[in-house]
């Protein structure tokens, strides 16, 4: 599942980069399209999933991985 929403996102941000390369842009659309697709795709699987089951979240989870995560995403 991962690949096949990966894909059109992968070609969007090359064909972007190419562009970009060739006529002296900004990479703004790449950007913000992988931005834009990663909280759409997090928002969607956590909400649909909330519809069906709780969602349980560990101490230890919100300890280690959450500031990974934000820093992460800072650095991106």
């Amino acid at each position: 599942m991962a690949m096949g929403t990966s894909c059109p996102e992968l070609a969007v941000s090359v064909s972007d980069s190419i562009t970009t390369l060739l006529n002296g842009g900004n990479a703004n659309v790449a950007i913000g399209n992988v931005v834009g697709s990663n909280i759409c795709n997090i928002l969607i699987v956590i909400g649909f999933s909330a519809i069906f089951t709780p969602i349980i979240i560990k101490k230890s989870v919100c300890k280690k991985e959450f500031p990974f995560m934000l820093l992460i995403t800072v650095c991106y």
